[in-house]
């Protein structure tokens, strides 16, 4: 909807003037004439940023640097939100280990070639309902495609 497109806007707006870096989209798909579209959109940020804290509902990811393995989970588990999560790593047992310690109601561990569904046993986040996954930056223009009529 008009009213949805226009939110996303705003919070990427709102991330751009927060100081997150902008390294993809943000704006209107220029290729699609109707419907309410916003590109695919990469920020980086801190873990207490705007467009880190946000569930944007929209074609907007936000990445996140971390030092180690406890860093990455601090600031995962600081979070409010965590209805679902990924892990994206080369080595499963390792990954597995990492998904244990993360405050989430699902997971997806991604390993090279391969997806794999785990289920963590505690959940305490506050998020909606919808599920977000993570991806790389190239993955997100699959957002832009048009529905079939």
């Amino acid at each position: 909807s008009a009213a949805q497109r226009d939110r996303v806007e705003a919070l990427i707006q709102q991330g751009i003037e927060d100081g997150a870096t902008l390294l993809c989209g943000g704006g209107r798909p220029k290729h699609l004439s109707k419907g309410y579209y916003v590109e695919p959109t990469a920020f980086i940020a801190e873990p207490d940023s705007v467009v880190a804290q946000q569930e944007f509902f929209g074609p907007v990811q936000c990445l996140i640097g971390y030092e180690d393995e406890d860093d990455a989970t601090r600031i995962a588990n600081h979070s409010s939100l965590g209805l679902s999560g990924g892990i994206l790593g080369l080595h499963n047992a390792r990954t597995k280990l990492l998904a244990w310690r993360l405050r989430t109601r699902a997971l997806l561990n991604h390993r090279g070639t391969g997806t794999e569904p785990a289920v963590p046993p505690h959940a305490s986040n506050d998020t909606a309902w919808a599920p977000k996954t993570a991806m790389a930056v190239s993955l997100l223009s699959s957002y832009t495609s048009e529905r079939p009529p």
